[in-house]
């Protein structure tokens, strides 16, 4: 016998190096295949129905498209309405009191109530108020429009 210490020399292979472990593929059972097949013709009759669907969605869109068109068309309209109502009142209240004054000044003299005097709003500034709000709503109006009925 030798003095000198024996050595094992030989190094285990590391996990990744071993063979790897093959399983054996195991068949299905009757249940399982019988599921698969019932997975299956569902999948098939839900895409033979998503057509269907398609269709019934894009009316549903439509509805709801026609259903804010006439709900804004509807509020457009009434907008302009009462702008031009609203044009018109002030206007009527100006005529109505320049009528006022004008009668009541045939009553009681001016000199006797300087601070009765009503000379109305200046044609200029009613002028300018009309064509603005016209302008106005009538742009409003076409925006709204425009936007509710686009150009296919």
């Amino acid at each position: 016998m030798s003095d000198q210490p024996t050595t094992d020399t030989t190094v285990a292979a590391p996990a990744s190096m071993a063979e790897p472990r093959v399983e054996k593929p195991v068949a299905p059972n009757a249940n399982e295949i019988v599921k698969a097949k019932e997975d299956y013709e569902a999948e098939a009759a839900s895409y033979a129905t998503d057509k269907n669907n398609d269709a019934e969605i894009e009316i549903r869109e439509r509805e709801s498209v026609l259903d804010l068109r006439e709900r804004y068309a509807d509020k457009a309209y009434q907008f302009v309405r009462s702008a031009v109502l609203g044009v018109i009142a002030l206007v009527g209240a100006d005529l109505f009191l320049k009528a006022l004054f004008y009668g009541y000044g045939f009553v009681v003299p001016h000199s006797r109530h300087p601070s009765l005097s009503f000379t109305g709003i200046d044609s200029s500034i009613v002028i300018a108020l009309i064509s603005g709000v016209t302008v106005n709503v009538l742009a409003v109006f076409l925006i709204v429009i425009r936007n509710l009925f686009p150009k296919k």
